[in-house]
């Protein structure tokens, strides 16, 4: 029979495409950070009167911004180094300049103070200005009141001393000699996400394999309607049972979707299985990743980010009489996940997780946008930080720098951080979750021990720590990072002033609107350079109001049918 060369040519065309086309997805990551990530130098120190006025066009990592320490409307503090500069140089420096973004609309401020992953970046374009004198006193006292609460903040946080040899005066002095008198006039902002290269892999690699059927058909003229059939009935069986058996999986991650920036939610069909890990006895944060690679990702490599946070928390009523819960998660700023979860036979629920936990989202090295960032997230139901179920209990965790607890009483073990889903999964009300707990012998990491909020909606709250191997339990409205328990470990792990501010902002009747409880929640996050999350909880209702990063204006409120 004769060829039909035409034929073959466009196949051969058609199958060097779709190689190209997976490589781009394997490369194009790559290409895109070469030829798109365009900026111009910028040397803080070196800036000079003559610089005044000039544009530029400056690409940065929005984690080194923090926009809580000046309380000055629309102007942000970023610390940077010299492009140049040697980390372990003895001379080496990172320097404070400010970014005026009173240009810039809502969203774009959110862009600029949020930050983005490492593979992505924000790009803007830029006057370089200089502060007159006014407000140039007014940084310099803000910054040495943050500066010297942060001095005070990292030394209460750690038994040796940090800076040795450096007092507080020396140290704020040094930091104030980095303070630049110039600052960036910001126009405009554009943020390139990280490349996700899968979709042009698997679409590739379909394309890739039809071609090639098609040009050995027509290369030694087979019947294309018995070859074709029969070798592509190999890959669409192992699709259709990949599909039934990652039914529960592909159902999470497709219910993944991003409200706004940093934000998302997740509906979870696919970490249901809260009896099966709690027989699985898991006492530390290594056997529990153990546990969630062989059962949710097939034995796959996964990795986490085991970090420490700080918190607080607190029991109100509104004056209709509904019962609140507030909770500040402070950390670094990241990426947050709503998730609502309610496996057979539990009760319905909707909890907050750190999607840095996975090594997803703002400063991680995968996007949440990406198929394989949502991937790893899936397993977030089992790291929820705070949440609240359909009964109106709700619980939060919150951290003890001190020694980690490891109970051996001859209880079932648990891992306090599993404890959150446990609670939230099989508890109706605070007497049910001190009960419950009660039955395991409590296990922590990370170095620390850690204590639980709990509040319900009969206006009942309890604060649980464990304490000389046993876990007491402690009637206080309002909890922060130290111990609440009487007895000779009162006020042990992180004293500060949140604790005393919250008290006082809330009243002896602690009757409050919820906009006013998340107010309380500003009051404490001030006090401290860190907060990821603030969240309110009604817990008659069921729905929940979030701020993220501070932004006390930008107001997101959840309730289940949002997750339908």
């Amino acid at each position: 029979m004769k060829r039909n060369k035409k034929a073959i040519i466009v196949a051969a065309l058609v199958f060097v495409a779709a190689i190209l086309l997976i490589a781009y997805g394997i490369w194009g990551g790559k290409l895109q950070e070469k030829f798109s990530k365009k900026s111009d130098d910028f040397y803080p120190s070196k800036i000079t009167d003559e610089n005044i006025g000039e544009k530029i066009n400056l690409s940065f990592n929005g984690g080194d911004i923090d926009y809580s320490i000046l309380d000055i409307k629309d102007l942000y503090l970023y610390i940077t180094e010299d492009p140049d500069a040697d980390y372990e140089a003895e001379d080496y420096a990172a320097y404070w300049y400010g970014l005026d973004v009173s240009n810039l609309g809502g969203t774009d401020k959110t862009l600029i103070k949020h930050s983005v992953t490492e593979a992505d970046y924000v790009q803007v374009n830029a006057t370089i200005r200089k502060y007159d004198a006014s407000v140039e006193n007014t940084i310099r006292s803000e910054l040495t009141v943050w500066l010297e609460d942060y001095y005070v903040m990292i030394q209460d946080c750690y038994e040796e001393d940090v800076f040795p040899g450096v007092t507080l005066e020396m140290f704020v002095e040094e930091e104030l000699s980095y303070l630049t008198p110039y600052y960036l006039e910001i126009t405009d902002v554009v943020v390139t996400k990280t490349f996700d290269g899968i979709p042009y892999i698997v679409a590739g690699a379909i394309i890739a394999l039809i071609a090639l059927l098609f040009l050995i058909c027509f290369v030694f003229n087979l019947k294309k309607r018995k070859v074709i059939p029969a070798v592509l009935t190999v890959p669409v069986v192992i699709l259709i049972v990949a599909s039934i058996v990652l039914f529960n999986h592909l159902r999470t991650i497709a219910s993944i979707d991003e409200v706004g920036l940093g934000m998302y939610t997740m509906k979870n069909y696919e970490c249901t299985d809260t009896d099966e890990l709690i027989d699985a006895n898991i006492s530390s944060i290594d056997e529990f990743i153990e546990w969630a690679v062989k059962n949710h990702y097939f034995n796959l490599p996964v990795s986490v980010n085991q970090e420490n946070f700080g918190c607080a928390a607190f029991a109100a009523t509104t004056p209709e009489g509904d019962h609140l819960f507030g909770r500040n998660f402070d950390y670094y700023t990241t990426d947050t996940l709503f998730i609502y979860s309610h496996p057979e036979g539990k009760y319905a629920s909707i909890g907050c997780a750190d999607m840095a936990f996975v090594n997803v989202g703002l400063g991680s090295s995968m996007s949440a946008d990406s198929i394989l960032g949502k991937g790893y997230m899936m397993v977030l139901p089992y790291a929820v930080m705070d949440g609240m179920n359909e009964k109106g209990l709700g619980v939060s965790i919150l951290e003890l720098t001190m020694d980690e607890v490891h109970e051996d009483t001859g209880k079932q073990p648990l891992l306090v951080f599993l404890a959150m889903r446990a609670v939230l999964d099989n508890c109706a009300s605070v007497e049910e979750a001190i009960q419950y707990l009660d039955g395991f012998d409590i296990h922590t990491g990370l170095g620390n021990s850690y204590h639980l909020m709990l509040v319900d909606k009969s206006g009942d709250y309890a604060v649980l720590e464990w304490l000389d191997g046993e876990m007491c339990v402690t009637r206080v409205p309002a909890v922060t990072n130290s111990v609440v328990a009487p007895g000779e470990h009162y006020n042990e792990g992180s004293v500060d002033g949140r604790l005393d501010a919250i008290v006082e902002a809330l009243g002896d009747d602690r009757v409050v609107t919820e906009e006013e409880a998340m107010g309380v929640l500003g009051i404490a996050s001030s006090m401290t350079s860190l907060n990821e999350w603030s969240c309110v909880y009604n817990l008659d209702n069921f729905t929940v109001n979030v701020c993220l990063d501070t932004d006390y204006e930008t107001v997101y409120t959840f309730k289940a049918s949002d997750f339908e």
